[in-house]
């Protein structure tokens, strides 16, 4: 622990120090540009399906900018997730989980996330899953302008799955990016990647982006000490933690139209032996795609009213292949394929000054939803669930007082698989003075159980349907503080406290020793969060967080599995020298419960990126490594898993060139 506290104590002397040696290397105008305007009013547009500043937004925000990303040389979501307060990320080596304020259930596959991309909901239809790792295909965060990540229920304006938090890619315009970008990246294992990043605005008004990353990663060979037997290579998983993957994504915009395209593949090694199959075999892995495609209307009429009209289909597909050995060898395997469309409509006015109501409406269809399981020689389940629902959604922002507002919301949504659910959320946002908001927010969100959830069937491998599932609800109230200190600090405090109540989760039937999927759980939780940033033009960027958070199981009066207590993040970057720019974050976590009742060990997860600026006006370079330290670490696992704890990657580095035409 005392390795802790003076990493800790480093990282704040560092962020909260060196400003003042920054400050003294600005000029009395630079310094007036730093970050009150920057910080208080960073524009966000998830958190009430319009833009508005993230002191007036009536949740508990966070924007990660290009610039940080950029800075930090973030590749994925859930390198971005590793600076976020009240945030933790989960790793199989197949997919990747996100926990929010203390809640990860294990292999849920980020369903109680939603997970947007300018707006259009990327969960797909058939787990609810939101992908943050690198089964989002490699998506190129070189492209993005802004992530907006946003705190509590969502349901009020989104419906399903925005229980704990929305987090929305805002795409960069093709006026901001204005020519093509090319990266080649090298790095440990045979980690091969190539990125291409194209915008450009016309002169006769049309905007267009283009973005697309490819990724090859032999990974590296793992040791499972629960297999460390000469019959299963000594425990060692050799050449099985392979990525491949690539992604492409395309905006285009004229005058009030818009349109944007995506599509994503990752076919990934799983070294595990999950779901009991052969250890160190080469034919354990998984695939998935994900591709969609809108078109938007969006327009101003007068001074006082906005419309906005889309309409999109989506396509996401799974595979997993499972070999096996019962007296021969053959190959399990089970897919998904969803297909599905939809609309919305949406009606903002300014009924006066001081009020702002917005109507909305949404319908999708879910043509396809299927499910199939089998093998050589049998197919086990073969199964489509299609289903429609339609959505209806009020809100409205009133101004009580000049420096007070209070938002009301609420929206129906008609399943026709489920009873109809209504989710409220309000807030008050008030604004003492000029460099500080206090928040009160309360709101509700639901998840409707999923497909599989409710769906799959088969007593060969032990599972049986549940139809009878409900969506499970949370409640959630919450206090918030943002203060503005001074020019170059910000600081944040939030308290908050959730219910959750008809759980879903896995149980075994006595009668039957069946799992079935059940409405069985009653969840409830408290935390805090704080953060403290530095923040000067031209110079230091810094920021120092922490998170504490208290889960229970009502029924058992445990604690949650997977859900650690303390969470310490900070962060810094820094121009050291004229052209180079140094940056780096820690993460600590204290210990997590696993599925078998063990627990992790705390740990301490360092990174760097160093990069260059602009060398003869069109090439960068990039330097990065990947877990500083040589931390040895683990986190906790699925129930398909014998490991408790899943061993995480070792240090690894990379050098890329990036180049500007």
């Amino acid at each position: 622990m005392s390795n802790i506290k003076f990493f800790c104590f480093l990282a704040a002397v560092c962020i909260f120090a060196a400003p003042y040696y920054a400050t003294a290397q600005l000029s009395e105008a630079d310094t007036d540009k730093t970050s009150l305007e920057l910080l208080l009013n960073t524009p966000v547009s998830a958190a009430a399906k319009y833009e508005q500043s993230v002191s007036d937004a009536p949740a508990s925000v966070t924007v990660i900018t290009s610039v940080e990303i950029n800075n930090y040389g973030f590749q994925t979501l859930q390198d971005v997730f590793q600076i976020i307060q009240g945030f933790y990320t989960s790793d199989d080596h197949n997919y990747t989980y996100l926990g929010v304020r203390g809640f990860s259930r294990p292999t849920d596959y980020n369903n109680r996330i939603l997970l947007l991309v300018n707006g259009h909901a990327l969960n797909e239809n058939v787990y609810g899953s939101a992908a943050i790792g690198t089964e989002l295909g490699g998506f190129n965060l070189a492209s993005i302008d802004r992530i907006e990540i946003i705190r509590g229920p969502g349901s009020a304006l989104y419906g399903t799955n925005a229980m704990f938090a929305i987090i929305n890619i805002v795409t960069q315009k093709g006026k901001t990016i204005d020519g093509l970008e090319i990266t080649a990246e090298y790095g440990s294992h045979n980690f091969l990647v190539g990125s291409a990043l194209f915008g450009k605005k016309y002169a006769n008004g049309l905007d267009v982006t283009f973005s697309a990353r490819w990724a090859d990663d032999n990974g590296e060979d793992i040791y499972f000490a629960e297999f460390d037997d000469p019959s299963t290579n000594n425990g060692i998983a050799k050449n099985m933690d392979w990525d491949d993957y690539y992604a492409a994504f395309s905006t285009v915009k004229y005058g009030a139209f818009s349109a944007q395209l995506m599509y994503s593949s990752r076919e990934k090694g799983i070294p595990t032996a999950a779901w009991e199959t052969l250890f160190n075999s080469g034919n354990t892995k998984s695939i998935d795609n994900h591709g969609f495609a809108e078109i938007k209307f969006e327009n101003k009429f007068g001074n006082d009213k906005q419309l906005m009209a889309r309409s999109y289909i989506d396509h996401y597909n799974y595979e997993g292949w499972y070999p096996y050995e019962d007296e021969i060898l053959y190959n399990s395997y089970d897919a998904t394929v969803g297909n599905w469309f939809g609309g919305e409509a949406q009606f903002l006015w300014d009924i006066s000054l001081n009020n702002r109501l917005t109507i909305g409406s949404e319908y999708q269809h879910h043509r396809r939803a299927d499910y199939r399981s089998w093998d050589d020689d049998t197919t086990y389940f073969n199964q489509n669930f299609p289903y429609s629902i339609v959505s209806l959604y009020v809100q409205d922002e009133f101004q009580i007082l000049h420096n007070l507002s209070f938002t009301a919301g609420i929206r129906f949504d008609k399943n026709d698989q489920f009873k109809s659910s209504q989710m409220p959320r309000g807030a008050f946002v008030y604004h003492p003075f000029s460099t500080s908001a206090a928040k009160l927010v309360y709101g509700e969100a639901f998840r409707a159980p999923n497909v599989y959830e409710t769906n799959y069937d088969d007593p060969l491998f032990g599972f049986k349907a549940n139809p009878g599932l409900k969506p499970e609800k949370i409640k959630t109230t919450e206090i918030i503080w943002e203060q503005q200190f001074t020019n170059q600090f910000s600081g944040m405090l939030s308290i908050y406290r959730y219910k959750m109540q008809d759980l879903i989760d896995q149980d075994i039937d006595p009668l039957d020793s069946l799992i079935q999927y059940r409405n069985f759980s009653k969840v409830q939780a408290r935390g805090i969060e704080i953060q403290l940033a530095s923040r000067v033009a031209k110079g230091f960027n810094g920021f120092i967080n922490y998170g504490y958070q208290w889960t229970e199981d009502v029924i058992s009066g445990e604690s949650l599995t997977n859900s650690p207590a303390h969470l310490v993040k900070a962060g810094f970057s820094y121009p050291f020298f004229p052209y180079v720019t140094l940056s780096g974050n820690m993460l600590y976590e204290t210990a997590r419960k696993t599925i078998y009742g063990s627990n992790t060990k705390s740990y301490v997860l360092m990174n760097a990126n160093l990069i260059t600026q602009l060398f003869f006006d069109h090439f960068r370079l990039r330097l990065q490594v990947r877990n500083l330290l040589d931390q040895e670490y683990q986190l906790p696992g699925g129930f398909e898993h014998i490991q408790s704890a899943i061993v995480q990657p070792r240090r690894a580095f990379s050098i890329s060139l990036e180049s500007r035409l």
